[in-house]
């Protein structure tokens, strides 16, 4: 979840991974779980194959937007200590939610350095 352009935060999970800084040194955080997937598993991530799900201008309707994919789509990399919370009221409706997200690819092509 982030309000911040896609291809900002993409590049710095993809930076996280190359320079091999998945977790904040200073505190401990992880900074990155995709990066911190890859290094600690040898999986390999696409980069350049980074979709968008869906999208919204309004902050407000972040949280049951991300919130609904995660519990329809169930990611792997999720980090449940830090996702979203919404109202349990929209819980009968998430995956109805879900469904209406038309994945695309974002674009965003990285080059192997």
């Amino acid at each position: 979840e982030t309000m911040r352009p896609l291809i900002k935060r993409t590049k710095e999970h993809e930076a996280c991974y190359r320079n091999n800084r998945a977790i904040d040194e200073s505190t401990g955080n992880i900074k990155s779980a995709a990066a911190l997937h890859s290094l600690s598993t040898g999986h390999t991530i696409s980069w350049n194959s980074t979709a968008i799900l869906t999208s919204t201008s309004s902050s407000s309707n972040l949280d049951l937007l991300e919130q609904a994919a995660i519990t329809s789509l169930k990611p792997t990399l999720n980090r449940t200590d830090r996702a979203p919370t919404v109202n349990t009221l929209w819980t009968p409706i998430m995956d109805r939610i879900a469904s209406t997200y038309k994945r695309r690819p974002s674009k965003i092509t990285f080059f192997p350095s």
